[in-house]
């Protein structure tokens, strides 16, 4: 055995028993801090997803229409016009300021969903004040 065969080889298995530390919950091997939820991030995600898979679904009938809005965006597009949830992390102050953006350039004025949202995100910089 070469010694890069070596190296390659004590590596694999040091980083295998690392692995295995961190799933046992082994002292001093603690993984990495999950990142921190952010309701307002999920709910802008779910919208953009939703909106994506509206769009993706060609010609539809009125009624069609109606029911795949519900399906898909209407519901997170509802509360991000109501009430949607402050900010708790820069990612999600930034995916709604991105978000307003994209949708009064994209769609025209909606007072509401602009609103509600940016003062959802800036909640998150006020805190930080």
């Amino acid at each position: 055995m070469n010694r890069r065969q070596l190296l390659a080889t004590t590596g694999a298995v040091a980083s295998l028993a690392l692995c295995a530390g961190i799933v046992a919950g082994a002292p001093g091997c603690t993984p990495a801090p999950a990142a921190e939820p952010d309701a307002l991030l999920d709910l802008v995600n779910e919208y953009r997803e939703g909106l994506a898979a509206f769009n993706a679904s060609g010609d539809l009938s009125p009624q069609e229409d109606r029911a795949l809005q519900a399906a898909t965006w209407g519901a997170p597009y509802d509360r991000l016009c109501t009430a949607p949830p402050v900010a708790t992390t820069l990612a999600g102050a930034l995916a709604g300021i991105r978000l307003v953006a994209d949708e009064e350039e994209n769609c025209g004025q909606q007072p509401d969903l602009t609103i509600n949202v940016l003062r959802a995100a800036l909640a998150y910089f006020d805190g930080r004040a």
